[in-house]
């Protein structure tokens, strides 16, 4: 047990205060980092933490990107734009699963007026 400091009452003398109301303020979402892995050469694939981002394989056209889908989302001229083209599809759905988790209209049911 410590010493009570000088600058401070004993606990037991202390008076009951009101509980502090603090503002909730909506913090930005850090965006998830997708991990980028080259599995074999040419051949370049990623991750979040909560889902498969996507792949990026080099062709003769350029650095072609498939989403976690499978969907075709472009042929670029750069690996970081292939790459960026993935992690921003990623992080829109995301964004669009958490919008649907939050709706009041969960469950794809609109309420009768």
């Amino acid at each position: 047990m410590h010493a009570p400091s000088a600058n401070r009452p004993p606990i037991d003398e202390l008076l009951p205060t009101e509980p502090i109301a603090l503002p909730i303020v909506d913090a930005p979402r850090q965006r998830s980092r997708a991990v980028w892995i080259q599995v074999e050469s040419g051949l370049h694939v990623a991750n979040t933490a909560a889902t498969f981002v996507g792949t990026v394989t080099v062709t003769a056209a350029g650095f072609e990107a498939r989403d976690g889908a499978g969907r075709h989302r472009g042929t670029f001229t750069s690996l970081d734009a292939a790459k960026g083209s993935l992690e921003a599809c990623a992080e829109d759905a995301a964004a669009a699963r958490r919008a649907r988790r939050t709706s009041p209209h969960r469950g794809g049911v609109a309420p009768v007026i």
